[in-house]
């Protein structure tokens, strides 16, 4: 099998600690709390290779204004919606009427997992795969389905030397397939903020990394105009 470069996270720091990065084919899963600027560890990620960005929450404008103020702002990003799609008209017939016959009668519950699956196919070299945030995926009970939805993403990034980004959010109650994510991730990153002596700390742990180090004490990370972790905090 043939040895492959791992790719930058980034963060130079970061790299140096990982043996030089990610291993293309991964699939990483960062873990972190709703509050946290955990969404600048997946622009350090874009802004080293092109990135096809799925969101299942928020609309493809919001996101891509994000990424123009980012710094430099991002450009190698290909941002689509898979989330589901409400019927806003017949919702609203239903909230002055009282009446939910007027409400969508198929089911979209599969909507979610078919789009991000045709996404995930188009696929054809190497980038990011990102899915922000996998919560609502996680909260169903298809779980045949997002296995193998997380299996396609897996083969994908294997045959693109690509990795794939699994922004998983903590909430107080944990979704019932946020065990399959982690089980299946090939690396996990927790990233939290507490309270520190100069105020707000972002702290990282990678407890999981099949291709490489685990790191399992707190690496303190400074954002900056770029992202840096404090060495001197470190063992």
């Amino acid at each position: 099998m043939t040895m492959r470069d791992n790719v930058s996270t980034g963060i130079t720091g970061l790299d140096r600690r990982l043996d030089g990065g990610l291993q293309p084919g991964n699939l990483l899963a960062i873990v972190a709390p709703p509050d946290s600027e955990s969404e600048r560890l997946l622009h350090v990620l874009m802004q080293e290779r092109p990135s096809l960005y799925l969101s299942t929450l928020r609309p493809v404008a919001a996101i891509e204004d994000h990424l123009d103020r980012a710094n430099g702002g991002i450009d190698a990003a290909d941002v689509r919606y898979v989330g589901t799609h409400a019927n806003m008209d017949t919702e609203f017939v239903a909230e002055l009427t009282g009446d939910r016959s007027y409400t969508m009668s198929f089911d979209d519950s599969r909507a979610p997992f078919d789009a991000i699956y045709e996404e995930i196919r188009t696929v054809d070299r190497q980038s990011n795969v990102i899915v922000d945030p996998m919560t609502p995926l996680e909260a169903s009970d298809r779980r045949g389905t997002y296995q193998s939805v997380l299996n396609q993403l897996k083969e994908r990034a294997l045959d693109t030397d690509s990795v794939g980004v699994l922004h998983c959010i903590e909430h107080d109650h944990t979704p019932p397939l946020r065990e399959m994510t982690l089980n299946v991730a090939d690396a996990v990153w927790r990233f939290d903020l507490v309270s520190g002596s100069d105020g707000i700390e972002y702290h990282l742990r990678i407890p999981k990394n099949r291709s490489g180090a685990v790191i399992d004490e707190e690496i303190t990370i400074l954002f900056g105009r770029e992202i840096s972790i404090d060495d001197s905090r470190t063992i």
